[in-house]
């Protein structure tokens, strides 16, 4: 068994004085100490300032073992009361605790923090750090990363020249890093912030079988544009699971959509229309033309919603995070990201009559106006304190939108017209998801 004593505390420890000849002293057995400094900087030493079996100094404590000086005033056996020095002690002996001692730091816990771990294969570069308590914070930089575990133990931060896991599902930005945390470190939280972006906005990381976005993550466009990743017990990946991840820099979540040619054009007349999954893929169907899709590409967030430009030459896709994606001749006019806001509850998309912009509303009623879209108010601004928000709608001539609620509640804005809404007549619903205009 181990005697635990805590820093700056006082404790009694049994030991065995032993002579110069190595015999036992009949020294009094319980040695009374206060520690002082902090634990694991070497051997074990006693001042006898104070007589031994009183109060003495504790001044490291890692070994079982140590040399205790003493002097002629210090009384030993039955001369604890007042008697004389023992034979054979002219000025040290050896004391052995019979037990060993582990002195453990204020709010930190017993023995040394576990090692770092050794940088993974085919890493160009790699930084470790430590923290010897719990109450401390270990830091290091490497490569643009930098990474601060709050709490006791270690870690090593390591970057790639390429990527080590295979191909990625999207175009990455910027350089691939690894974050391996010791076993037996116990980190409260693990702070990752890469300001090595190369024009990226988000991180991912391999799972081991795929890619996924890390979250909870926040982009700030700087400079330098960075994105910074708290991670703890409920993140995406958790610190538990940093025995070896690779992290990944994915490009801007925000861009027009890949040049591409039309696998079909739209015939004439309106004889058709499109499917938008939530992967980005886009079917066409009937006279609706194809122009490309997010299907093949890796998405930070799902996408919740579409719309095509008049004359059905080209669409948009909107993701929850406010990315927009163009394609056709659906021309990019901005989105949440691009204009650093950060959110994660889009909801719905509407296009101007004539294309040259469009509104995106999320779950509270906020709405954003970008292009010739004109911004017209929304529910935060009349003072509703709703969660439910579930479409957009513009009037035909574009002055004016309606906003839908889960529960049938209608927000009429601009030159669009109030002319009821599920509550107001009675009807008691709450999974209202689209609203359309009459004509």
């Amino acid at each position: 068994a181990t005697q635990s004593v805590t820093a700056g505390a006082t404790a009694t420890v049994t030991a065995t004085l032993r002579d110069e000849t190595g015999a036992a002293v009949p020294a009094p057995l319980a040695v009374g100490y206060t520690t002082t400094p902090a634990a694991g900087s070497g051997t074990v030493g006693l001042d006898t300032a104070g007589a031994l079996g009183g109060t003495a100094a504790l001044h490291v404590s890692t070994s079982t073992a140590a040399t205790v000086h003493v002097g002629a005033a210090v009384a030993f056996g039955s001369a604890a009361t007042g008697g004389t020095p023992a034979p054979g002690l002219g000025g040290s002996a050896s004391v052995t605790f019979t037990q060993p001692v582990v002195v453990t730091p204020a709010g930190g816990s017993s023995g040394p923090p576990p090692s770092p771990p050794s940088p993974p294969a085919g890493a160009t570069s790699s930084r470790s750090a430590t923290s010897a308590s719990s109450t401390g914070t270990a830091t290091v930089t490497d490569g643009g990363v930098t990474a601060a575990g709050a709490g006791e133990g270690s870690f090593t931060v390591s970057q790639y020249g390429s990527d080590p896991v295979g191909a990625p599902t999207f175009a990455s930005a910027g350089g691939y890093f690894d974050v391996r945390v010791a076993s037996g470190s116990s980190f409260t939280s693990l702070t990752v912030t890469d300001c090595n972006l190369g024009g990226g906005t988000g991180l991912d990381y391999w799972t081991g079988s795929s890619w996924q976005a890390v979250s909870p993550a926040s982009y700030t466009a700087g400079p330098p544009a960075c994105v910074t990743a708290t991670l703890g017990t409920s993140s995406t990946p958790s610190i538990a699971e940093l025995t070896g991840t690779v992290f990944a820099v994915t490009g801007p979540a925000v861009s027009p959509g890949p040049a591409q040619p039309p696998v079909t054009k739209p015939a004439s007349g309106s004889q058709g229309y499109r499917l938008v999954g939530a992967d980005g893929g886009v079917f066409a169907f009937g006279s609706a033309g194809f122009f490309g899709s997010m299907g093949a590409t890796h998405l930070h967030r799902p996408v919740v919603a579409a719309a095509s430009v008049p004359g059905g030459a080209g669409y948009w896709l909107v993701a929850s995070d406010g990315g927009v994606f163009a394609f056709g001749d659906a021309a990019f006019h901005g989105s949440l990201p691009a204009d650093g806001v950060h959110v994660s509850d889009v909801v719905g998309m509407a296009a101007t009559p004539g294309g040259g912009g469009y509104w995106l509303v999320s779950s509270d009623g906020g709405v954003f106006a970008f292009g010739d879209a004109r911004y017209l108010g929304s529910a935060p601004e009349v003072g509703a304190h709703v969660t439910d928000v579930r479409a957009i709608v513009a009037t035909p001539g574009g002055g004016g939108y309606w906003l839908a609620g889960a529960h049938g509640g209608i927000f009429a804005f601009g030159d669009a017209g109030y002319a009821g809404s599920l509550p107001g007549v009675g009807v008691d619903v709450s999974d209202v998801v689209a609203i359309t205009t009459a004509g």
